[in-house]
């Protein structure tokens, strides 16, 4: 299955200012572009954008572990999904396929 293929039900994971965690339920998408997440919020971010992608665990009182991406505007999105490692390996594959530079831990 190649990288933009991605179809993943998921929790994106919220920092809110103040308020701690909140997760949002939706579904994760990959295409040749951007990566979406649409649900009660939706998120677009373009692939070249994408300069790190991560699993890690959120918190640690936390017992599961999500996978983030950081974006070359600094900013940190976590997503809840299954198959953390899976799912960060596409997107990585992705961002390369789109001609970015993301890096993978």
């Amino acid at each position: 299955m190649r990288a933009r293929e991605l179809e993943h039900r998921c929790q994106h994971v919220l920092r809110a200012q103040g308020s701690g965690l909140r997760a949002l339920g939706g579904a994760l998408y990959l295409n040749p572009q951007e990566l979406r997440f649409l649900g009660e919020r939706n998120l677009h971010l373009p692939l070249r954008d994408i300069t790190a992608v991560r699993v890690v665990r959120q918190a640690w009182w936390h017992p599961r572990r999500n996978v983030q991406v950081e974006t070359r505007q600094g900013s940190s999105v976590y997503f809840l999904v299954n198959r953390q490692e899976e799912v960060a390996q596409r997107i990585a594959d992705a961002v390369r396929e789109a001609g970015g530079q993301a890096e993978r831990d």
